[in-house]
């Protein structure tokens, strides 16, 4: 009688034991609200309602650069401080002829304009000077220091203003072309004995030259400089906030550097997931940890940080001023907390090398791809093919067992799989191989061996797992093929 062939289950591949490389982790994220204020705010509506409050309480001086001025709340605390409080005012803004404008935008500008100088301030234009400040009594035992970083996010650091004011008076006197008045633009008065290139302390300034006379003068660059200085002398703590990590390789670049530090606690938060797999990967081999939630660019580090001031400069060099500020008080410890809070509360968290049974949640991959689905716990997959398994070794060879456990249906952490094991038949042909005895008598081998041509077929007992996977080893090797002996 013959055997039946046997149906085995069990389980020869563990799906969470396979590295399926980098991914993003999906977090569970927390309440992100954060109120604005009282040294960060990151909403234009909020920053240019704390303008307002500082204006009403100055004493001496307030000194503003804004593009435009269309903000009639601002509008009215700047006339009452100049007409009916005594206070100097001065503004640098555009002379509301930028083609960027809006027509309605335009006329309520030049209306600013004509109150603010009836009101007594003093006003000058300028295209080339792009940062947006607001100083309020800068000389004065209580003054009031705020730099909009053009990213939507504005920082009022008082200990800044002695250096800001500095960097007003620059533009102030090198960089606005006309004085506006009621009666009409006039020349601005431009000293030739002002100190152009003179440092200022904690802001680093880009200056291109506006003119082009035949002597070319030689632009001022700091900015550059002094961000990898900044990054450079960072000892525990360095935190980036970027807006698009493949344009800022050199700042990337000396981050990796300074994660090879193991007392050095290096972290990258992004607006959005990166699309640059090449580049994260290169990240995270080099020990920066990468989550995504959104939020404005700043830099971080130890008890500093940096904000980068001022219309950025692209292919094309702009001429003008540009700057950038390193803050030490109180803005500098809020900008930490923000940052601790959106990397608590993160949407998506990057790791490498990641185990399918590690992932909790669903996770997205590095490629352009779908959600894959989330691991089941287990899977019974059953193979309903033609392919005949001699044994569980041979399962992890097959085909089958190679589609079934790539298949993305199949995404358990654990698979466990039914086959057939059906022994081989011994061909009617094969001739019996014996050995001399002692006595001169023809003795089996053992184990029993058939031939047929140059095949040898080797007979062995089914119930033996490891001879059995002796002889599988050996058939890999050799033209010995192992037959389990049917009735």
């Amino acid at each position: 009688m013959s055997l039946p062939p046997l149906i085995r289950r069990s389980e020869p591949f563990r799906y969470h034991d396979r590295v399926v490389g980098d991914v993003w982790l999906r977090r569970a994220t927390a309440d992100m609200a954060m109120p604005e204020g009282p040294r960060v705010f990151t909403q234009r509506a909020a920053w240019l309602h704390a303008w307002t409050l500082a204006v009403g309480t100055a004493q001496a001086t307030v000194h503003l650069a804004l593009p435009t001025l269309t903000n009639a709340t601002l509008l009215d605390a700047l006339a009452a401080a100049a007409k009916q409080r005594q206070v100097r005012v001065y503004v640098i803004t555009g002379d509301g002829q930028a083609p960027g404008l809006q027509p309605d935008e335009r006329k309520a500008h030049l209306a600013a304009l004509d109150r603010l100088a009836a009101a007594g301030a003093t006003l000058q234009s300028s295209s080339t000077f792009h940062p947006v400040l607001l100083l309020v009594d800068a000389a004065g035992a209580a003054p009031r220091a705020f730099l909009e970083t053009g990213e939507g996010l504005c920082a009022d650091e008082p200990t800044a203003a002695p250096h800001l004011q500095r960097l007003f008076a620059l533009g102030w006197w090198r960089h606005c072309v006309n004085r506006l008045s009621r009666g009409g633009a006039g020349k601005a008065e431009q000293p030739a004995a002002f100190p152009a290139q003179r440092r200022i302390a904690t802001v680093p300034i880009d200056v291109r030259p506006v003119v082009k006379p035949p002597a070319k003068p030689v632009p001022r660059l700091e900015v550059a400089d002094a961000r990898q200085a900044f990054v450079a002398e960072a000892k525990t703590r360095l935190w980036l906030s970027l807006a698009a990590p493949e344009a800022e390789p050199a700042l990337l670049d000396a981050a990796m550097k300074k994660a090879a530090d193991p007392s050095a606690d290096v972290r990258l938060l992004l607006p959005t997931r990166a699309p640059d797999a090449t580049l994260l990967r290169k990240l995270l081999a080099a020990g920066l940890k990468v989550r995504v939630a959104a939020g404005a660019p700043y830099l971080i580090a130890d008890d500093r940080a940096w904000l980068a001031a001022g219309r950025p400069y692209g292919r094309e060099a702009a001429n003008g001023v540009a700057c950038a500020a390193i803050l030490l008080g109180e803005a500098a410890a809020e900008l930490r907390e923000r940052f601790e809070r959106r990397w608590d509360g993160a949407e998506l968290e990057l790791r490498s090398a990641m185990k399918l049974g590690d992932i909790q949640g669903d996770y997205l991959p590095l490629a352009a791809a779908a959600f894959l689905p989330r691991p089941a716990p287990e899977k019974h997959v059953v193979l309903a093919t033609p392919w005949t398994a001699f044994s569980a070794a041979d399962l992890g060879d097959s085909a089958p067992h190679r589609e079934a456990k790539d298949d993305p249906a199949c995404n358990a952490l654990e698979l466990t799989y039914e086959w057939q094991v059906i022994p081989p038949k011994l061909p009617a042909d094969a001739k019996e191989e014996f050995k001399p005895g002692p006595d001169g008598t023809k003795v089996p081998c053992s184990p029993r061996r058939f031939l047929r041509g140059k095949e040898t077929y080797v007979l062995i007992d089914r119930t033996d797992p490891t001879r059995l996977a002796e002889f599988r080893a050996l058939e890999r090797q050799t033209k010995v093929r192992s037959v389990v002996p049917r009735d």
